[in-house]
């Protein structure tokens, strides 16, 4: 580590220990970025954006019918046939899995028979979790009873509809869960109609129209940003924040009134639906206020899937982080089922965000990854049958998640999972704040594999927090820095590009003013901060503010931020994870007396 001697009369001499070689080894070691899927597979992102981009061709012909048959390859449409035999298809004899194999399934869903010993529940119940005291946040989380009661601990295994990296499933005892309310009467068991995997036409051009004018939207607020990826997590990062504004409420107005002023009601009926315009946006409208679609997608399942077998109702899905849940998932254009079907020998894994659409289950247009490149990794021989086996013991038990009822039943649920911290978007890597040893050098502070472990001590951000966040988010990064060429020194720009924030003192009595310093990595004081607490430790505000206030002088915003005091380090690590070009590092910082 390069050891960086500051003196400042105001401040006395200070030895910083963060450095630059630290920056540079993370830089030579970090993971690619996610890429989406391969585009020659046929992928979602073509085929699904491609009705949301019609709006912007003012007189284009009129969008292909999604659930045509005819679209689905020849292998994929017979396959499909000879596993809905029958009716209905969630109780089809057969289905289709990658590398052309079928999963024999039951008749339909037959619980085992309940035992005179057994407790009030039993396989397949849906359940909402209550009066829990050590696990408070699970309390009104909804699911389903996955297994039998353990008799020595009294307690049902329980698997949730919304998961996040702490907990997929939980085992709760009988007296801390009650029976999910049934669904109103008036709510058929299929609200919206599938065919061939993916919702009818009109729902499925809706769905994909709102999700295509949202990334416009939030495209244009970055500046143009173009990347899926950063658009995707900043839609479900800013949904709703908790001063009522967020990308929900900017995209509904969009979608209802300024929209309509843009192009006119008719031309907007015309892209819905040519042959029958007129009333045709209305669905779009409808969507856009209603719980069950857009205005419940901050219910949603964000995570690593396996992409398993499909039918007539859509394709099923086995979470990475819990394989014996298992989600029916509609389609847009294509099912994912038939994208996967002929191209991988066994169940391929993407990262994917499922969200509620009138009591069905549709995906996200934006798929991508989990390699770091357009090859995803594929199920092993083992775990493939271990997934077969799964899919079969779910449809049988009746526990197949293919909507998300809270959203429906009187007294369900609205409220969803903070996206920072559900199934990890970078998996297989650490997240900030641990160190790793390499070779003797000290590594980057990286993390735990599991972000959502490593931060579970960190409360949702406050509202002042969320509002500095989302100005942080406006504001444009230094690049990355580079490593120098051997003999070189850094240049001015590099050393920028990283601010680190640094106390006074750590006690009232050494920093009576609560004062702090902002230096360059060159060791260059270029700011200053003030603490509002009582004592000489920085909240989380006091070094956004100070942050904000220098990057809106300088024009952009620093690619790292050092900060010496651990847990305002980690606070600010929990609070950024999710914006792209800045990361935080704890620093140490050696303090020599002041000269009197």
């Amino acid at each position: 580590m390069l050891n960086v001697l500051i003196e400042n009369p105001m401040y006395a001499i200070v030895a910083v220990t963060l450095l630059y070689a630290v920056v540079f080894q993370w830089i030579m070691h970090k993971p690619e970025p996610e890429k989406d899927m391969d585009p020659s597979f046929d992928s979602m992102l073509g085929d699904d954006a491609a009705w949301g981009s019609e709006e912007e061709k003012k007189d284009g012909p009129p969008a292909k019918s999604i659930a045509s048959e005819k679209e689905l390859p020849p292998e994929i449409k017979q396959q499909m046939e000879a596993a809905t035999k029958g009716g209905n298809t969630t109780q089809s004899p057969s289905m289709p899995m990658p590398g052309g194999k079928q999963v024999q399934l039951p008749a339909g869903p037959n619980p085992k028979p309940r035992r005179p010993d057994d407790g009030t529940f039993q396989l397949g119940d849906r359940v909402v979790l209550k009066n829990l005291i050590s696990a408070k946040d699970l309390n009104g989380r909804h699911g389903v009873v996955a297994g039998e009661m353990d008799k020595k601990t009294q307690r049902y295994p329980v698997d949730f509809d919304l998961f996040d990296a702490k907990k997929s499933s939980v085992s709760v005892k009988e007296g801390n869960m009650k029976r999910e309310s049934p669904l109103p009467a008036d709510t058929d068991e299929a609200p919206c109609e599938v065919k061939n995997g993916c919702l009818t036409e009109a729902h499925a051009k809706a769905a994909s129209f709102i999700l295509t004018s949202m990334r416009n939207l939030i495209s244009n607020t970055l500046k143009g940003e173009k990347d899926m990826n950063k658009l995707a997590a900043f839609a479900w990062t800013f949904w709703q924040t908790p001063d009522g504004k967020g990308v929900y409420p900017s995209l509904a107005k969009f979608m209802k009134e300024d929209i309509v002023k843009l192009h006119g009601i008719e031309k907007l009926e015309m892209q819905m639906d040519a042959e029958n315009p007129k009333g045709a946006y209305q669905l779009t409208m409808d969507a856009v206020d209603d719980q069950r679609a857009v205005k419940g997608w901050n219910v949603r399942a964000h995570g690593e899937y396996w992409i398993l077998g499909m039918n007539q109702d859509g394709t099923y899905l086995a979470p990475v982080s819990n394989i014996r849940s298992i989600y029916l998932v509609c389609g847009l254009r294509i099912p994912l089922g038939a994208q996967v079907a002929g191209h991988f020998p066994r169940p391929p894994k993407f990262r994917i965000t499922l969200l509620p659409w009138y009591g069905r289950i549709f995906h996200d247009i934006h798929i991508s990854t989990t390699t770091g490149n357009a090859k995803p990794e594929v199920a092993s021989e083992e775990l493939f049958a271990q997934l077969r086996k799964n899919v079969a013991a779910a449809v049988q038990e009746g526990r197949v998640i293919s909507r998300f009822a809270q959203l429906e039943v009187s007294d369900g649920s609205k409220d969803g999972l903070v996206f920072g911290t559900q199934v990890t978007r970078n998996s297989g890597q650490q997240a900030p704040g641990q160190q790793q040893q390499q070779g003797g050098q000290p590594g980057m502070p990286t993390g735990p594999p599991n972000p959502a472990e490593y931060f579970k001590d960190q409360k949702p951000a406050t509202q002042e927090e969320q509002g500095l966040i989302d100005d942080v988010t406006m504001m444009e990064a230094f690049p990355m820095p580079q490593k120098p060429a051997p003999g070189t020194q850094p240049t001015d720009e590099q050393k920028l590009a990283i601010w680190n924030f640094i106390r006074a003192g750590e006690t009232k009595e050494s920093n009576p003013d609560n004062a702090g310093v902002i230096l360059t990595s060159g060791g260059k004081a270029i700011g200053n901060f003030k603490m509002s607490g009582e004592t000489s430790e920085p909240s989380s505000v006091d070094i956004l503010k100070a942050m904000m206030g220098l990057a809106a002088k300088i024009g952009k915003r620093p690619a790292f931020m050092g900060v010496d005091h651990p847990e305002t380090a980690k606070r600010l690590q929990f609070l950024l994870q999710g914006v792209q070009g800045t990361k935080v590092l704890p620093i140490q910082v050696q303090r020599k007396p002041m000269k009197k």
